[in-house]
């Protein structure tokens, strides 16, 4: 259902980060959503969430109609790394144990990076996470 690599928009590709990734993005939502599939609505930004005494953001919580589910998206920067499942996992239950109700269908997490290393994600994705490549493309500028 995802499309692999997504293809994001940007002005100046030297330097970018995780932050201007996601400006990126939030500036073109409905490309993006095209990019991404079908189905995609946009809850929130840097969605904070507390737990315990921490707080925490998570990029971008989506819902999907079709999914009948939230979705989470982690936006990195480099490369996919194993501890990234961690941190999606946490976002997830969270997503499930206080914001989900009862007819939602389980959170979904997509996270979005620079490569990933099929070998690594077949030990430590499960089917709920999706681990998609991202593409940079200079945007063209009107003259």
């Amino acid at each position: 259902m995802l499309k692999n690599p997504i293809i994001i928009n940007a002005d100046n590709l030297d330097n970018i980060n995780e932050k201007a990734i996601k400006k990126y993005i939030l500036s073109e939502l409905e490309n993006f959503f095209l990019e991404l599939g079908y189905g995609f609505t946009f809850v929130a930004s840097e969605y904070k969430i507390k737990v315990g005494s921490n707080n925490y953001f998570i990029d971008l919580l989506l819902y999907n109609v079709k999914l009948n589910c939230y979705v989470v998206i982690e936006l990195k920067r480099g490369n996919f790394s194993p501890k990234d499942i961690g941190q999606i996992k946490v976002y997830m239950n969270y997503i499930d144990e206080c914001v989900k109700e009862n007819f939602n269908n389980k959170t979904e997490g997509i996270i979005i990076c620079k490569e990933n290393n099929k070998l690594i994600c077949k030990y430590v994705s499960n089917k709920n996470i999706s681990i998609i490549n991202y593409l940079l493309k200079e945007k063209e500028t009107i003259s």
